[in-house]
Parts: C-alpha cells; structure tokens; sequence
C-alpha cells in the first residue's frame, strides 16, 4: 500500500493538518535515493537523511534523540558528511517526487 497523507490522517484541522512546506515532501520516492546514497558511502540512511537536511538551504535543524547511544554517535556523524552537489539534489527530487523547475 502506497503512502497517503489522508490514510496517515495527516490532511485535515487542527492537530492533523499539513504546514505548507510538509505538503512538497514525499517518504515513498525517497527512501530507495537514501538507500542508495548510503550504501554507495557506506553510511546509514539515517546519516545520509540528516546530512541532506542540514544542509538544506531552509536551515532545518532535526531533533535527534534516542534511547539507544549508538544510535546518537551514528546521527552525530551526519555533520561529517559531505554530500555532493549531485547527491543532495538526488534526494530532494526524490523527496519532492518531482525535477526541480
């Protein structure tokens, strides 16, 4: 089953409803990009995904937390990685599920 944001519950009022830049990204066309970039650095998709976002020109800053701290060293290593150009745009097509204009 494909993933919605009306089957996740995620269009709607109050509490369920979409901010404006949540509507542009996509998880279902991103997830095989991140694989692939991961594996090609031999990283974890969840360094590659926090590398892109904070080298997102938005300046998002992800929270990371977890109960595991091999976990946190392994999202601490995101800042070290640099993407290249063609990488990061790689996976914001893919997250946008559409080419840039």
């Amino acid at each position: 089953m494909a993933w919605s944001p009306l089957a996740a519950g995620l269009i709607g009022d109050g509490a369920n409803r979409l901010l404006p830049s949540q509507k542009t990204y996509r998880p279902e066309g991103f997830l095989p990009v991140v694989e692939a970039v991961a594996k090609a650095r031999g990283a974890s998709r969840t360094t590659v995904a926090l590398a892109w976002l904070l080298k997102h020109p938005a300046r998002i800053m992800p929270i990371i937390g977890s109960i595991t701290p091999d976990r946190i060293r392994g999202a601490v290593t995101a800042a070290d990685l640099e993407l290249t150009r063609e990488e990061w745009y790689r996976l914001l097509i893919a997250a946008r599920g559409e080419p840039m204009p």
